[in-house]
């Protein structure tokens, strides 16, 4: 089986299939006999369930967001904050640098090693991230930043044996990139994190996730917890560490915003954006469906054919 019953893992999710618990989704599917009603995603059910959800937390949003990093600050030995520019990033970002709280690296990924800085993906790096970093000095703050081209790297990643006949179980991420990025094959090309590693110390993946998903059930806003990308990080944990552990022991990936450390970031995340929508008028010209809204920067059309 594809799990280990260990917090340090399952605080990231996992499946509960007919009293059999797994990390792989993939997996989770086989023992269904392909009956997905048979399929329970758990969150840290035993945790959530005790804190009441229609109660809003007193604190500011950004004194939880301050607690936060000061305890993975005191966790793990070196912290690489993933930073797109976007505002999940940012707002990661900037919790560290306004609570004087030591950020080791900073980590943009691109991919203009196959692609122009102006395609897509590029767009939020070039014209976000670079910029902004470039506005700190990261010589006083004592914080390297790297810039990964991963164009390759994701094109290339199937010619890894191991990851090309295992990657089904501990990946769930699409697009492409984030299965290169998110499991070992990122932390295999980049030397000096392995080599810290090697020494004893503990190297953090810091990722901006997840941000609350609101729906309507019998007239009242709830929370919904799926098996979205921040929830695939056990099963990345538990293949680097468990399976692969002697080159990748001593890594770790986090989530800033859900996890089981701080259910109250998530709690009132969620009234904030529960008070918005009641604020909000159902006519409100602003408010777009999602397939309206160009999540990665403008949209490219390329007509296809007509339909009627």
């Amino acid at each position: 089986m594809f799990f280990i019953d260990d917090p340090e893992y399952t605080k990231h999710g996992y499946y509960l299939v007919n009293g059999i618990k797994t990390f792989s989704k993939f997996e989770a599917w086989q023992l269904s006999n392909n009956n997905t009603d048979n399929i329970k995603f758990i969150f840290n059910d035993d945790l959530f369930s005790t804190y009441d959800w229609s109660k809003e937390p007193e604190e500011d949003i950004y004194e939880l967001y301050r607690r936060r990093a000061y305890q993975l600050r005191k966790d793990y030995d070196y912290i690489v904050l993933l930073y797109s520019g976007g505002i999940d990033s940012q707002v990661m970002l900037e919790t560290f640098l306004e609570n004087n709280l030591r950020i080791d690296e900073i980590c943009s990924f691109a991919n203009n090693d196959v692609q122009d800085k102006d395609v897509k993906f590029n767009q939020e790096i070039f014209s976000a991230a670079v910029p902004f970093i470039n506005t700190l000095d990261l010589n006083k703050l004592g914080t390297k930043y790297r810039l990964v081209n991963i164009g390759k790297m994701v094109t290339e990643q199937m010619s890894n044996k191991y990851h090309l006949e295992n990657f089904k179980h501990y990946s769930i991420s699409t697009p492409l990139w984030r299965t290169a990025v998110t499991n070992h094959i990122l932390k295999a090309n980049i030397a000096d994190h392995r080599k810290l590693t090697e020494q004893g110390k503990s190297v953090c993946y810091l990722w901006g996730h997840e941000k609350p998903s609101i729906r309507i059930k019998d007239q009242h806003y709830c929370v919904a917890i799926s098996d979205g990308f921040a929830f695939g990080l056990g099963a990345k944990q538990y293949n680097n560490r468990q399976i692969l552990k002697n080159d990748f022991d001593n890594f770790y990936d986090e989530a800033f915003y859900i996890c089981r450390e701080f259910p109250e970031i998530s709690i009132k995340q969620a009234h904030m954006l529960a008070d918005l929508m009641l604020a909000t008028a159902p006519d409100d010209i602003s408010v777009k469906p999602i397939w309206e809204i160009p999540i990665f920067g403008p949209w490219v059309l390329y007509k296809w054919g007509d339909k009627k």
